[in-house]
């Protein structure tokens, strides 16, 4: 009533409730709710104080933890406290408790790394995997794993550099543990900001001495600066403080810098990319990938070429989601087989390595009980496991390889796809199916064979077409009905997904049901989902528009390939994307506005682009025949957050800096570019 005291004075009249039965209920649930709330008040009180410290420590300086803190949270923790009640005792925001703990105090932190293993985690992290995935390798916590790794990487210690000398000019020989010798060797160890020189010095004696030979490398770099006449700095000191500063670096100090350096030079900046994309789009992709690795300084012309194939046609590494049908093909499965699991993932579909099908078991029996010691309990939780998923696995036995060498083979027996009708497949002499489940496997059940190939011709589609008049229309169509454009979007799909058919449905063909979507991926072939670097190359060399070039010949030259695959790659390039893709002027100005305003942030941009989708797809004429003569505005057709790249690449001036593109967060030269097109832009508009 306070919100609408004004309107009330003013004279506004709220309109009467038609449904008064409906609002009661919605009272009355609204007093329950409230009710509920009240009652919980130690917990309504914890998360209130939570608030109220994470409110006081936002504009605090850092919190200072001391020896009596970090010993009642240890025994706090050790005697199995929640976090709420650690954050009350000590008057600390429960989430800065937590990280304190895992961060610095647990056990593990005091529990010396190996020389394999900070090897093997150093690898990970120049992968560029996530701290999650590396912590789940060496079951830790994510938060302690970082902070171990961390402090290894950060200070001079024999763990990690396992060449420690006793004559070493490094300022700590501390082993980090976690515990009060981190804090010592902390203290010891400066940090100073090195040079662009002073970067590639590091580099090139690393590459030269190799990464373990730390001593000889200080000795090269302090040889090859503390004479030099030019100043190794940005800033204005005496050749005097120049070589003192060249002589109080240490070792730990080249190892944190090399492997910053390291690190940075694997990851690829928006100004970076940026340069790419110009020079590809105004050279093409032959013949210029030493200029632009010039241009760009920290990578080589073979990794410009590869991350460019990256750019443009990226091939998915996510793991295929286990679906309802194939998580109760598996436990049907497994209480015939048991832990076979190689046996279990050719039998599942394929879409699961035998490492997949181990972890999906292991997680979905966690926490169950110990089947050798209680063998009926265990029994009793597998049932209730298993008894809320699918039994029905015969059809989904079928990997790929094995449906498309039955396909090829009933097509040699001259029954090929489309052949007939249920009955006709049904009649076929006994001998033919055993002859071509022999072929496909041998002691392969020719019922499998059977249902598997009435499977691919079963209609798995149910469109949900246009809207009209508030009326959805819902029609089925043959399966053999896929159109080129839709194929295309397929392809994108799984490229950019993976197999996950869910998401591959939501996103690109919303008008298809994931289950005709894998139907579908059963009768196409693989080539063009998993093109390679070199295959990508030879389509794009072949012509600069699609129209003009021989896919027949093209797959001539291509082992493997026929000339349907080869038409979608190329149609899916930014070869053809620059070519078709229509751009109005006031779609150009609202890109260059929001790429300014988002910061390049490519998936919020293109939301605002959406249009009707490029494909031909069924009911396609149907929509267009809604527009009549006299609506004829633009047609605006949807993009993609790739075309929207492309397209604002062209419209900046293109990126030729004046000096190497080094460092990671550096400040984009290219939005502030933009900012002159923006302002133009306006200009002419008024």
């Amino acid at each position: 009533m306070i919100i609408l005291r004004p309107a009330l004075e003013k004279g506004w009249v709220p309109p009467e409730v038609e449904d008064q039965e409906r609002l009661k209920q919605l009272v009355q649930k609204a007093k329950t709710i409230a009710q509920l709330k009240m009652t919980d008040t130690d917990s309504k009180a914890a998360a209130e104080r939570n608030s109220a410290l994470e409110e006081e420590t936002k504009g605090s300086k850092r919190t200072k933890w001391s020896p009596d803190m970090d010993r009642i949270i240890v025994d706090m923790v050790d005697a199995g406290t929640s976090w709420i009640a650690i954050g009350l005792t000590l008057d600390r925001p429960y989430a800065s408790c937590y990280s304190r703990y895992y961060s610095t105090l647990d056990p593990i932190l005091k529990e010396p790394w190996s020389l394999d293993i900070i090897r093997q985690v150093d690898e990970w992290v120049m992968l560029g995997l996530c701290w999650k995935s590396i912590a789940k390798k060496l079951d830790m916590r994510p938060l302690t794993c970082k902070s171990k790794w961390v402090s290894l990487s950060r200070f001079d210690s024999p763990a990690k550099s396992g060449t420690s000398h006793p004559d070493s000019k490094d300022e700590s020989s501390t082993v980090v543990t976690g515990s009060k010798s981190e804090s010592k060797s902390k203290s010891k160890v400066k940090r100073i900001a090195f040079s662009k020189e002073e970067s590639k010095t590091i580099l090139k004696f690393v590459e030269q001495h190799g990464p373990d030979n730390w001593d000889q490398i200080l000795k090269d770099f302090q040889a090859r600066f503390i004479h030099s006449s030019s100043p190794t700095i940005t800033l204005r000191r005496s050749q005097h403080n120049a070589n003192q500063r060249i002589r109080g670096i240490t070792t730990s100090m080249l190892r944190h810098q090399h492997s910053r350096l390291a690190r940075a030079s694997l990851q690829w900046t928006f100004d970076q990319e940026t340069v790419l994309i110009q020079q590809v789009i105004k050279h093409g992709t032959e013949g210029h990938w030493s200029e632009t690795a010039k241009l760009i300084d920290s990578h080589s012309p073979e990794e410009c070429r590869s991350h460019w194939k990256q750019l443009d046609m990226p091939i998915s590494s996510n793991s295929i989601k286990w679906t309802k049908t194939e998580k109760g093909t598996f436990w049907t499965l497994w209480r015939e087989l048991g832990p076979n699991f190689e046996r279990l993932s050719k039998l599942c579909g394929g879409n699961h390595s035998a490492a997949d099908c181990q972890s999906y078991f292991e997680d979905a029996t966690q926490g169950f009980p110990d089947p050798e010691e209680h063998p009926e309990e265990f029994g009793r939780c597998m049932e209730e496991l298993q008894s809320a998923l699918p039994t029905q696995q015969t059809k989904y036995n079928f990997t790929k390889p094995r449906s498309l060498r039955l396909q090829s083979f009933m097509r040699s027996c001259g029954y090929g796809y489309g052949y007939g009708k249920q009955e006709d497949h049904l009649s076929m002499v006994s001998g033919t199916w055993i002859y071509i489940a022999n072929r496909v496997q041998r002691g392969l059940a020719p019922i499998s064979c059977v249902e598997h190939w009435l499977y691919l011709h079963k209609n798995m589609d149910v469109i949900h077409g246009p809207l009209e008049k508030d009326e959805t229309i819902i029609k089925s169509i043959n399966p053999n009905s896929w159109s080129h454009d839709e194929l295309k979007l397929l392809d994108q799909g799984i490229r950019e997904l993976g197999a996950n058919w869910g998401d591959i449905q939501q996103k690109f063909l919303p008008w298809r049901t994931s289950r005709s979507l894998r139907q579908r991926w059963m009768l196409m072939s693989d080539r063009s989902t998993k093109v390679t670097e070199d295959e990508y190359y030879t389509i794009l060399a072949a012509g600069e528009r699609s129209s003009e070039i021989d896919y027949n010949a093209l797959a001539e030259k291509m082992a493997g390939w026929n000339q349907s695959p080869c038409r979608r790659v190329f149609e899916t390039s930014y070869k053809h994307f620059l070519v078709t893709t229509v751009w109005l002027p006031e779609e150009d100005r609202l890109l260059i506005e929001k790429t300014l305003e988002l910061n390049g942030h490519w998936k919020a941009i293109v939301k605002h682009f959406d249009g009707i989708q490029p494909a031909m797809a069924p009911l396609y004429a149907e929509t267009m025949a809604l527009f009549g003569p006299d609506d004829n505005p633009p047609m605006r057709r949807q993009k993609t957050a790739w075309q929207c790249r492309l397209r604002w690449c062209e419209l900046v001036a293109p990126l030729m800096p004046t000096e190497q593109i080094w460092f990671f967060g550096q400040r984009s030269l290219v939005l502030k570019l933009s900012r002159q097109l923006v302002k133009r832009s306006r200009k002419h508009r008024s």
